[in-house]
C-alpha cells in the first residue's frame, strides 16, 4: 500500500489536512452498518477511521467533527479536507488521488456536500458547506474507484466481503447482484454446482445463483444480493447479542433437521476417509511453507510438541471415534459453515448460506464436519484470529497461550450452541477434535500471514488440550 510517508516533505508544510467525522443520517445505512458515524463502520478488523489513519501513518491528519473548528485550528488559507464518507477498496489508488488533489492550484471540490474531497481556500469551503455559496469553486466528479458511503448500495457492496477472504476470490457488486470471480476455476465450478443443485426444500437457506462462466484464466458466477450481514461482521462489530444468537441457533437447528431429509440423493459414506486424507495432505503442504521450521520450533519450545506429533495424536483420537463419526446420519452439507459464510438478519429471522465447500459426493457429508466448522467460530475464536483480534501471551513458565479476552463476548452464549449439539445427539468431544484438525489444516491457506499461521497452529494445540 502506498502511504503518505512517500509524499514530498514540502507538501505537508504547504497543506494542512483535515478529516471531517460526519454522522450517518440514513436510518437504513445506520441499521445495515451498525454504526452512527461513517468513521465507525467496520471493514474486517478495523474501522474506516483506523484504516485511513493507517494510510497516513505518522503524518499530521487532524480529525474534526464540524467545519466550525477550522477557524480555531488553522490560520492557513489553504487546506485539504475530506469527509469520513469517502472510502475505497483500492486504498493505494485513494492515496494517489489525495496526493494528486493536494497539488490543485484552484478551489477544487470532488463529490457532494455529504461526501467530498476539497482542496483550496478555507473560507470558500466553509461558505459552501454552511451557506451553499458556490462562488469560485470548481466542482468535479470522483474517479470510479472512490466509494460514496452515503449510498446504501455502496455500503452494502463494501461490507459484503469485508471479512478476511482468501486471495483467489474477488466479489464485485453489479446492480442488485454480486459477481464472484476466482482464478481457481475448478473450486468455483464445484461451488456453483452445489448451489445450483440444492434440494428444493433447502433452497430457502441458500443464496440464489446463476450464470456460471469460465475462460482460461478465471471463472465466475452471479448471485442475488441480500440486505444481510455475515455473522462474522456482526460478531466483530459487537452486534450479536444473546437474543440474536438464539435466533441464529434456532435457524441453524432447523437447517440441520431439514438437511437430513435427503433420501433421494445418492452418496457414499466416505466423509471420515476424506477428513483423514485432507488433514494429511494439508500437513504436507504446510511442510512446504517457508517458515515451517520456525513454526515447528515455536510449538516445541512453547507447547512441548512438534507439528507432526500433534497431527498424529489428533488422528489417533479421531480414529478411536471413527464409528461414532460414521454412524451419524449424513446431511446435505454446506462444508464450510463458519460465521463469515452465514448471512443473517435477526430482524427478519432469516439466514442465507454462501461459499459452500463444493459438490463432492453430491454435497453429502457427516454432520460432524459442519458442526466442527461452526464450533471453530464459536469455541475456537477463528474470526478473532483471522481479523487480528487475538494476542499470544506467555505464562511464568513461558508456555504460550492465546488471549481473546478483549473481544470474546460470544463465550457467554456457549450454552445455546451446546443445546444445539445435544438436540442433534452428537458427541461434543468428537466435534472439537475435528475442529482442532481444521485449525491445523487451514494454515496453508493463510501462509502469507505468519502471525496468523502461528496462532492457528497454537489454537489447534489448545483445543486438543482442552478435551
Amino acid at each position: 500500500m502506498e502511504s503518505f510517508s512517500n509524499l514530498p516533505d514540502n507538501w505537508f508544510k504547504m497543506t494542512e489536512i483535515y478529516y471531517l467525522d460526519t454522522c450517518i443520517h440514513s436510518d437504513k445505512i445506520k441499521e445495515f452498518s451498525v454504526s452512527a458515524k461513517y468513521s465507525e463502520i467496520r471493514i474486517g478488523n478495523k474501522t474506516v477511521r483506523e484504516i485511513i489513519e493507517d494510510l497516513f501513518q505518522q503524518q499530521d491528519l487532524k480529525t474534526i467533527d464540524d467545519v466550525s473548528a477550522l477557524d480555531q485550528l488553522t490560520a492557513s488559507d489553504d487546506i485539504l479536507i475530506f469527509s469520513t464518507s469517502v472510502f475505497s477498496k483500492d486504498l493505494p489508488a485513494l492515496a494517489k488521488f489525495l496526493k494528486f488533489s493536494s497539488y490543485s492550484m484552484i478551489n477544487a471540490f470532488w463529490g457532494h456536500q455529504n461526501c467530498f474531497i476539497y482542496k483550496g481556500n478555507k473560507d470558500r469551503f466553509v461558505s459552501y458547506i454552511t451557506e451553499n455559496s458556490r462562488k469560485d469553486i470548481y466542482f468535479l466528479h470522483f474517479p470510479e474507484y472512490i466509494l460514496d458511503l452515503t449510498s446504501l448500495h455502496e455500503v452494502k457492496a463494501l461490507l459484503s466481503n469485508s471479512h478476511d477472504s482468501r486471495h483467489f476470490n474477488d466479489i464485485k457488486s453489479v446492480g442488485e447482484l454480486y459477481i464472484k470471480k476466482s482464478s481457481n476455476a475448478t473450486k468455483l465450478q464445484s461451488e456453483y454446482d452445489f448451489l445450483n443443485n440444492v434440494p428444493d426444500h433447502l433452497k430457502r437457506y441458500y443464496v440464489q445463483v446463476f450464470e456460471f462462466s469460465r475462460d482460461p484464466e478465471f471463472a465466475q458466477y452471479s448471485m442475488v444480493s441480500y440486505d444481510y450481514k455475515d455473522v462474522s461482521h456482526l460478531y466483530l462489530s459487537n452486534s450479536l447479542n444473546e437474543e440474536s444468537f438464539q435466533i441464529l441457533m434456532s435457524l441453524i437447528k432447523k437447517y440441520f433437521e431439514d438437511s437430513r431429509n435427503v433420501a433421494a440423493i445418492k452418496y457414499e459414506k466416505n466423509s471420515f476417509e476424506d477428513l483423514i486424507r485432507k488433514n494429511s495432505s494439508r500437513l504436507e503442504q504446510l511442510k512446504d511453507v517457508s517458515y515451517y521450521e520456525a513454526l515447528n520450533s515455536f510449538l516445541i519450545n512453547y507447547k512441548g510438541i512438534s507439528i507432526s506429533d500433534h497431527h498424529e495424536r489428533i488422528e489417533r483420537e479421531l480414529k478411536k471415534r471413527e464409528r461414532t463419526y460414521r454412524k451419524a446420519n449424513y446431511i446435505f452439507s454446506h462444508g464450510d459453515l463458519c460465521f463469515s459464510n452465514i448471512l443473517f438478519s435477526p430482524q427478519n429471522m432469516d439466514m442465507k448460506l454462501i461459499d459452500p465447500k463444493g459438490f463432492e459426493n453430491n454435497g453429502m457429508r457427516s454432520p460432524y464436519y459442519d458442526m466442527a466448522k461452526l464450533s471453530h467460530s464459536i469455541y475456537g475464536n477463528y474470526d478473532l484470529i483471522i481479523n487480528s483480534m487475538a494476542a499470544i501471551d506467555f505464562d511464568e513458565e513461558m508456555n504460550a497461550r492465546l488471549n481473546f479476552s478483549t473481544y470474546d463476548y460470544i463465550k457467554n452464549f456457549d450454552s445455546l450452541f451446546l443445546n444445539l449439539v445435544k438436540s442433534m445427539k452428537l458427541d461434543m468431544t468428537l466435534i472439537r477434535l475435528v475442529e482442532a484438525s481444521f485449525f491445523l489444516s487451514m494454515i496453508p491457506f493463510h501462509y502469507e500471514n505468519k502471525r496468523k499461521a502461528f496462532m492457528l497452529c497454537l489454537r489447534s494445540v489448545e483445543i486438543f488440550e482442552e478435551l
